[in-house]
């Protein structure tokens, strides 16, 4: 006998707005980037990350790079894609996964091209990127990927207890942290850009589960 379909998720505007509010935030960090403070504080913050670097640090960020590259996120959110599916059996939780690592991929390419801001100077990155710096799209590949994949098992009621939701959310913000460190620690990015790039993200995937 066939299993009764299990229904999508109900329309929730709290997700909507909260989503469109971190995009709104992360419009917000770039409009900020113009001015003399955060230009301050993203020179301070950066140069204590370059000058915490090794030769084991950087070897360790140059390997976890391609990990969180536009490429590396397009390969990750295709297994994730199947594995949720294959386990939840609902369809939607690889439609949210495509669209908010392709909306919020477009949505960076877009500010980007808005903002034109430069990255830190050439003689400080150990990697060659040549697109404006706001915001990070490392950053936002990985925050639009992992929170697209925490909402799917919370939602699909995968994971029901606070210790396992907790466990898994600390996870998830583990990734994030790590991609946005390593893309300042290489000297691709000021501090502002990853924050705008994990706005970006997470609200892509936020809002778009509203749905």
């Amino acid at each position: 006998m066939p299993r009764p379909a299990r229904p999508s998720p109900a329309f929730s505007p709290a997700r909507l707005l909260t989503g469109l509010a971190l995009i709104a935030a992360a419009l917000l960090v770039g409009l900020l980037t113009r001015t003399s403070a955060l230009t301050a504080a993203d020179q301070t913050l950066s140069t204590a990350a370059i000058d915490a670097r090794t030769s084991a640090l950087t070897g360790i960020a140059q390997l976890f790079t391609p990990l969180a590259s536009p490429l590396g996120s397009v390969a990750l959110a295709a297994v994730a894609v199947i594995a949720l599916v294959a386990a939840t059996r609902r369809w939607w939780s690889g439609l949210l996964v495509i669209a908010s690592t392709s909306g919020a991929g477009v949505l960076t390419d877009w500010l980007k091209e808005v903002s034109g801001r430069e990255r830190p100077p050439e003689t400080l990155r150990l990697v060659h990127e040549t697109s404006p710096a706001f915001p990070s799209g490392h950053s936002t590949g990985a925050a639009s990927l992992v929170t697209a994949i925490v909402l799917v098992l919370v939602l699909c009621g995968a994971v029901r207890t606070r210790r396992a939701r907790a466990a898994l959310i600390a996870a998830a913000a583990a990734w994030v942290v790590t991609t946005a460190l390593i893309r300042i620690y290489l000297g691709v990015h000021w501090p502002s850009d990853t924050v705008g790039g994990v706005l970006v993200g997470a609200g892509a995937a936020i809002a778009l589960s509203s749905w």
